[in-house]
């Protein structure tokens, strides 16, 4: 810090505050680590045009913009890699105008602006059979840690399964859409005739869950499926309520370069 307070004047000051207490203990709140940014932000941004602050990917990205202060946040970028959110990134400056957020992931970007975040989005209403003729869209880390469902649903015509699933829904391929895509092969409820029906002759599978009452391990067990292999099943709740299992093929020609489910 005494290095800082001798500067005259810098372009940009990039901070990345230690994220553990005087004991060892991991910290994440902003005011919890050292440098306390909060306390020295001000100073910060008298010294520098720019302030760029590395912080804990555990980070509610709206609570921090609202500790530190909306009016003066210019950027947010969410950092993920395989899958995996791995950084919280932050600009300041003096004066804002605009706020926009950038959801990195591995190779590809995907850029939205508050303002879009604040209209309603209408869960898919259909039935079961016309899922089978759609193709399922699932975004990639970064977008579920900025939680931009709605400009999703906007920006690249896509309806949500249902508000809680985090699942979007197309009739075709959707082109640059960040995350991965797969075609709906069957869908099926949880009932034992239903289950053998759509499952019959697999063996293995790749087995995702989003707002289902099962873990992944207590699916696999109870399905009695080896992990791996080509298809794809993500255990859901649809708008209706109904418990499903959607089961995909995913497509390689249209998928980011994420591999993990």
């Amino acid at each position: 810090m005494d290095i800082f307070r001798s500067l005259d004047h810098a372009t940009m000051l990039f901070l990345d505050p230690a994220r553990r207490d005087e004991h060892g203990s991991r910290t994440y709140g902003i005011g919890d680590c050292t440098p306390n940014v909060l306390s020295i932000k001000d100073e910060l941004l008298q010294k520098a045009n720019i302030v760029m602050l590395k912080l804990s990917p555990m980070l509610d990205w709206r609570k921090a913009v609202s500790d530190l202060g909306a009016h003066q946040v210019s950027e947010v970028h969410i950092v993920s890699v395989d899958g995996e959110c791995k950084e919280l990134l932050i600009v300041l400056q003096r004066e804002v105008d605009e706020m926009t957020i950038f959801c990195v992931n591995d190779d590809s970007v995907f850029t939205v602006h508050p303002s879009s975040l604040t209209f309603h989005l209408s869960p898919l209403t259909s039935h079961l059979s016309p899922l089978t003729s759609h193709h399922l869209l699932v975004p990639n880390a970064s977008v579920m840690k900025a939680g931009c469902f709605a400009e999703l649903s906007e920006r690249f015509g896509v309806e949500q399964i249902a508000a809680n699933s985090h699942l979007f829904v197309s009739a075709e391929p959707v082109t640059n859409f960040p995350g991965r895509q797969f075609r709906i092969e069957d869908v099926t409820t949880m009932g034992k005739r239903e289950l053998k029906q759509a499952l019959s002759g697999l063996k293995q599978a790749n087995i995702a869950v989003r707002n289902f009452p099962l873990s992944v391990a207590e699916l696999r067990r109870r399905l009695k499926l080896s992990e791996g292999g080509s298809k794809y099943i993500f255990a859901t709740t649809l708008a209706n309520g109904e418990k499903v299992l959607i089961i995909c093929q995913r497509l390689q020609a249209y998928s980011s370069s994420s591999t993990s489910i």
